[in-house]
């Protein structure tokens, strides 16, 4: 039996889509294809990129750097063949006199700054800073901690030569989220070590060792004037000023060894002659 064409309209048979509906249907389709594969990229390789940052992140504060490792040399025949190496560089230096110019038989100091602290700081090379220490320590409630010490010269050729600075920060590790990044945690200004470096004298300092008999102090060995000596840190939490909340930092000392002057903040014990640095109102007691 043969079925009219008013038949087929009752029957409600639909007529096939045209070709160029079917054609926009599957460039529909191809493209959220693309784009659900391009998001699962994008999320793979970001997933790839912050896994490498957490492992500069261990691989930073695990701090696996040899006691023979210098971190800032001033002696100008040894700061050169470290420069040949790309882990050290020469910061600009400033110069106290009229012409900005150099002292005599001064040369560029060699500054050592790990990879993954230069990823993990950026700024550090820009501002002239380099890393003598790294580790980590337990932060209380609110998780671990990690601490890194670097370190800085100030401008060179004054009437009382220059002062080398040591300073900590405390962060907060990035953990496996992937927007997380490392943040500061305190900065204290306070406990500074700061070593005068008469003129004519060079100061090298070697990268920072960890005590494995005590938790949280590491030690220090530096050469000024051909003299050895050895300074020491201690990661150390106690209360705030405020009593509501912890206070993280570390106490230096100069434990053996020359100097001619050293400014830290209150807590510096040192063994040799020091004075602490002054806050507003106080009178200076040696």
């Amino acid at each position: 039996m043969t079925r009219s064409a008013a038949d087929v309209t009752r029957l409600g048979y639909a007529k096939k889509p045209s070709v160029a509906w079917r054609r926009a249907v599957r460039v529909a389709a191809a493209a959220m294809l693309l784009v659900s594969m391009a998001l699962a990229w994008s999320r793979g390789v970001a997933a790839w990129q912050h896994g490498v940052y957490l492992f500069r992140q261990w691989r930073l504060f695990s701090w696996r750097i040899p006691p023979s490792q210098v971190a800032f040399e001033e002696a100008p025949a040894a700061a050169a063949q470290l420069l040949k190496d790309p882990s050290y560089y020469s910061p600009q230096i400033l110069f106290e006199n009229p012409d900005n110019r150099p002292p005599p038989g001064w040369g560029p100091p060699a500054i050592y700054l790990p990879y993954d602290a230069s990823v993990l700081q950026p700024t550090m090379r820009r501002l002239g800073y380099g890393t003598v220490f790294a580790g980590r320590a337990k932060g209380g409630p609110g998780g671990d901690l990690a601490y890194l010490v670097w370190f800085g010269s100030a401008a060179v050729g004054g009437p009382n030569g220059h002062i080398v600075r040591l300073h900590t920060s405390i962060y907060r590790p990035a953990s496996w989220r992937l927007t997380s990044k490392i943040s500061v945690a305190a900065e204290d200004w306070d406990d500074d070590l700061r070593i005068r470096v008469p003129n004519g004298t060079r100061l090298t300092l070697y990268c920072g060792q960890l005590d494995p008999s005590r938790e949280n102090r590491f030690t220090m060995h530096y050469v000024l004037d051909g003299q050895d000596g050895q300074i020491e840190g201690r990661f150390v939490t106690g209360a705030s000023e405020s009593g509501n909340s912890a206070r993280h930092r570390v106490i230096f000392k100069i434990l053996s060894g020359p100097t001619t002057d050293v400014t830290a903040g209150s807590y510096f014990n040192g063994l040799l002659n020091y004075h602490r640095k002054l806050k507003v109102g106080e009178t200076c007691k040696a």
